[in-house]
C-alpha cells in the first residue's frame, strides 16, 4: 500500500503546482510551455464530437427527403419471385413434416416387416439405378462414336488439304522451271553475241516520247 499512496501524493502535488501556475501566468498552455511536461497526465487532450448534439445545417433545415425511385417492372418481377420462393418453401416444408409423420408411424411398425420394406425399396431403388446408369452409358457411348467420327472427318480434311497444297507447290514449282527455261533461252552467251548485237542494231527503238494522262504518247520525230 505504500507505493499506491506515494504516487497518489505525487499526484496532488503536481496537480497544486499547476493551479498555483495558472492563477499566476496567463492560461495553461503557457504553464504546458514552462514546465515542458510530457508525461499522458498533462497532454492536453480534444473533446470528440457528438453529431447526435451538432445543430441541422442550414442548407437542411427544410430539407425533406424524397424516396428512392422504383422500376415497376421489377418491383412486380421482385414480388413474383418471393411469391414462388415461399410457395416452394411452404411445400417442402410440408413435405418434410409429412416423411416425419410417417417415419413416427413406421417405427410402430413391427421390425421384421419394416425391414422387409426398406429391402423392397432399396431393390427398386437399385433398379432405377441401374436404368439411369444404362441411359447414361448410352449416351455417352454414342457422344464417343460422334466424336470419333468428328475428328476422323477432321484428319481426313487436313489429309486432302496437305495433298492439295503439295499439288499447288509442285505447279508452281513447275510453271517456275518453264519460265526459267523460257529465260535461258534468251541469255546472251559468246557465241551468240555477235547476232544479239547485229539484232539490236537492226530493231531501234527510240524511248524518247512523253505520256499523256489519258496514256496517248507523242513520239520524238528525228529532225
Amino acid at each position: 500500500m505504500a507505493a499506491p499512496m506515494i504516487r497518489h501524493a505525487g499526484l496532488v502535488r503536481c496537480q497544486r503546482l499547476v493551479t498555483t501556475l495558472e492563477s499566476t501566468v496567463v492560461g495553461r498552455s503557457a504553464v504546458f510551455l514552462m514546465l515542458n511536461i510530457r508525461s499522458p497526465l498533462f497532454q492536453p487532450v480534444r473533446g470528440r464530437k457528438d453529431p447526435a448534439k451538432d445543430p441541422v445545417a442550414k442548407s437542411k433545415i427544410y430539407y425533406v427527403r424524397k424516396p428512392t425511385p422504383r422500376d415497376s417492372w421489377e418491383t412486380e418481377v421482385l414480388h413474383q419471385k418471393y411469391q414462388l420462393y415461399r410457395t416452394q418453401m411452404r411445400s417442402l416444408r410440408s413435405y418434410f413434416m409429412e416423411e416425419l409423420s410417417r417415419g413416427s408411424k413406421e417405427n410402430i411398425v413391427d421390425p421384421v416387416l419394416r425391414h422387409l420394406l426398406l429391402e423392397s425399396e432399396h431393390q427398386e431403388l437399385m433398379e432405377w439405378n441401374n436404368e439411369e446408369n444404362g441411359k447414361a452409358k448410352l449416351e455417352r457411348d454414342t457422344w464417343i462414336s460422334d466424336q470419333y467420327r468428328l475428328k476422323e472427318s477432321r484428319a481426313m480434311n487436313q489429309v486432302l488439304q496437305y495433298a492439295e497444297s503439295l499439288q499447288k507447290d509442285l505447279e508452281n514449282k513447275q510453271t517456275l522451271v518453264e519460265e526459267q527455261k523460257e529465260a535461258l533461252a534468251n541469255i546472251m552467251t559468246k557465241d551468240s553475241m555477235d547476232e544479239c548485237i547485229n539484232a539490236a542494231l537492226a530493231h531501234v527503238v527510240d524511248y524518247n516520247y512523253a505520256i499523256e494522262r489519258d496514256g496517248s504518247r507523242h513520239q520524238h520525230s528525228p529532225e
